[in-house]
């Protein structure tokens, strides 16, 4: 059950105005949570400058007996005054001189927190003569709880300065504006950055040479991504990028399956706009349920139901199945969300539903591919080549000599290889290549 009461207060002139609206989170035992209690929090929502309180009493986490409550506004002194309010009903129930209060914080915030050897959480502590434990991780919760312990004077103290960093962390964050809201954007373990990247930008070199799409490691925004990730930007024509989606997608698969130990899953995450989500979702899901079908099946989840994800400028979008229907629904996703971002027509949208982008004509591709391995390519009365063009459903040509301006990334003579075809058959035709030429190099060609 909710409950949202609304302040009919005029916003506070507090120095914290100019910070994006961000909520304190409060973990209330269920025990507290009464007819008396939705009282009080009428009566605080028109007495405090807040702009609303946000009662979540029903959480849908298994063994978690206790509700959240939501606290908006740019006021501080508004948000304290509410917080002093809770501890004293607390407290008068309980009737002890201690007592201790859960709060929510962002799930990236506890390293700040515990790093360098707990620094800023002793220092913490210190000052507010309170108790702080950090909560293990609750299934299905994605932000983390803390738990405060003390007198009720001490208690209001740590929220009080844990609340001021998590303000200050999210204000002082590296601008999103670095982040293209148009271009594909998947979310990376940081440890496999380097494999993605490929020896002296292999992989990067490739796809700009091969795709015409550049691709760009952005370090970790804050939220939604966690300390130790990154986000790999596709940039490029949107018909280039779209095209590169599939062996992109391949690629960093490989790399997390390569350099990360242990591999707690394998699902591709693609970061959107949060403005974005209802677009991608439809009514009543019908949008994200139609790309699941077309992918083939791929289970697809918008990680934004907290209200701190939606305050997020971008949200996370995981795709779980078989390689080849992650491949499919993470260019399905891009084209919705690319859509977004141009105008509206009906032959592209109908009644704001999904539909299938519209045949295009065919379009040719060139791959550079190095001439050491062009016949064997070929293969003896181009049996090898048929075999590719037939898997791809795409048209393959080499070009007769090696040009002498064209240099492969390691500096070899290289042909061009034209692919001709539907965009995605052109993708999967180039997939098939890179295949080729990697067993070729490795000496295991079939």
């Amino acid at each position: 059950m909710s409950h949202n009461i609304r302040s009919s207060r005029s916003r506070s002139r507090s120095p914290l105005r100019s910070i994006p609206l961000f909520p304190l989170i409060l973990a209330i035992p269920k025990s507290i949570i009464n007819a008396d209690f939705i009282k009080l929090q009428e009566k605080l929502a028109s007495k405090c400058e807040v702009d609303r309180l946000h009662l979540a009493s029903e959480t849908n986490l298994p063994n978690f007996d206790e509700g959240f409550l939501y606290i908006y506004g740019p006021s501080l002194k508004g948000k304290i005054e509410i917080l002093k309010s809770i501890l004293s009903e607390i407290q008068r129930i309980i009737d002890r001189p201690t007592l201790e209060l859960k709060i929510l914080i962002p799930d990236n915030l506890i390293e700040a927190l515990t790093g360098k050897g707990g620094k800023l959480l002793n220092k913490i502590q210190t000052n507010s003569h309170a108790t702080i434990t950090i909560v293990e991780e609750i299934k299905n919760l994605r932000e983390r709880l803390i738990k405060i312990e003390g007198r009720s004077a001490d208690v209001e103290l740590a929220i009080k300065e844990v609340y001021r960093l998590i303000v200050e962390r999210k204000s002082n964050s590296e601008p999103k504006s670095v982040l293209d809201k148009t271009s594909a954007k998947f979310v990376i373990p940081g440890e496999c950055v380097g494999y993605l990247i490929g020896k002296n930008g292999l992989f990067t070199k490739r796809l700009k040479a091969d795709y015409d799409v550049e691709i760009k490691i952005v370090k970790n925004e804050g939220l939604p991504c966690k300390d130790n990730e990154h986000i790999a930007m596709l940039l490029g024509k949107y018909r280039y990028v779209k095209t590169a989606i599939e062996i992109v997608v391949d690629k960093i698969l490989e790399a997390i399956e390569t350099t990360c130990s242990p591999i707690s899953d394998l699902l591709v995450r693609m970061l959107i706009p949060t403005q974005m989500v209802k677009e991608l979702i439809g009514p009543q899901g019908s949008i994200i349920k139609e790309i699941s079908k077309k992918s083939g099946g791929a289970k697809i989840k918008v990680m934004c139901d907290t209200e701190t994800e939606k305050m997020q400028d971008f949200t996370i979008v995981t795709i779980d199945g078989s390689r080849d229907l992650k491949q499919e629904a993470a260019i399905r996703i891009y084209e919705v969300i690319s859509r977004g971002h141009k105008p509206s027509s009906p032959s592209s949208r109908r009644s704001r539903g999904y539909s299938p982008s519209p045949p295009t004509d065919n379009v040719s591709i060139f791959v550079t591919v190095p001439d050491a391995l062009v016949s064997r390519l070929i293969g003896r009365n181009g049996d090898n080549v048929k075999g590719m063009m037939s898997r791809s459903r795409s048209q393959m040509s080499f070009q007769k000599q090696p040009s002498t301006e064209l240099k492969t990334p390691e500096n070899d003579k290289a042909r061009l290889c034209t692919f001709t075809g539907s965009s995605s058959s052109i993708a999967r035709g180039i997939k098939t290549l890179l295949d080729q030429i990697i067993k070729l190099e490795s000496g295991r060609y079939d």
